[in-house]
């Protein structure tokens, strides 16, 4: 073309409103794109680090004393960490003090020892007990209990074996009940705790792997900064 015709459509193109309107459209449609995919981009992050960045450092042992029997039920799963937020009745820092092995009412949350039969809601739980360090949301302070269902591999199955035993539950078993995947906590670790609490007197934790972060690490600073929003 002509420098001319070059020129002749540079005026048509500012003078014309209805074409200034259709290339503002487009280059905000544009934008709507470009942000979409970026948005996109840092939620996958978010969920590829929610679910990964669990801490793993209770040490167990790779052998086992008594046989295994792997549990895997449903949890919901959560992936951002206004999501983790909303699902959590209370979230707070905590130090883990004692870990022990209770038998549990799944459906009154309130400790069931008894050997009495047809125990059927009776489950065996891991229980965290952990001194408060700070509340984020809810009502936290003092000592926390906080119940895991199942039991740990390789960690003091004595207890565990222990403890079905007395309420009658080993044969329904015909094992130690552990839930397949996740991490344990460590005694004297200091978490992130996002959790669910009952009128039985335990808190319960949202889902095996999103429940606790480690105090500092992205997922942490993530769900702290989702609360204020």
């Amino acid at each position: 073309r002509s420098a001319g015709d070059k020129m002749n459509r540079q005026h048509f193109m500012n003078a014309n409103p209805i074409y200034k309107i259709s290339r503002r459209i487009y280059m905000k449609r544009f934008l709507a794109i470009v942000l979409s995919l970026i948005m996109t981009a840092c939620f996958a992050g978010c969920n590829k680090a929610i679910n990964n960045q669990f801490p793993n450092d209770l040490v167990v042992s790779t052998e086992t004393e008594h046989p295994m029997i792997t549990q895997s039920p449903e949890w919901p799963v959560y992936n951002t960490a206004a999501e983790i937020v909303t699902a959590s009745s209370n979230i707070y820092t905590g130090k883990v003090k004692n870990i022990s092995f209770e038998i549990v009412n799944m459906k009154t949350g309130t400790a069931d020892s008894s050997a009495a039969s047809g125990k059927t809601d009776c489950m065996l739980y891991t229980v965290y007990t952990v001194d408060v360090l700070k509340s984020y949301k809810g009502d936290n302070s003092g000592e926390i209990k906080i119940c895991v269902i199942g039991g740990i591999a390789g960690y003091r199955e004595n207890e565990q074996y222990d403890a079905l035993q007395a309420a009658g539950l080993y044969e329904q078993y015909n094992g130690i009940p552990v839930v397949d995947g996740g991490c344990s906590l460590a005694i004297d670790g200091e978490y992130l705790f996002c959790t669910s609490r009952t009128a039985g007197g335990y808190d319960f934790v949202i889902n095996k792997t999103q429940f606790a972060h480690a105090v500092n690490s992205q997922n942490y600073i993530a769900i702290t900064s989702a609360i204020s929003k």
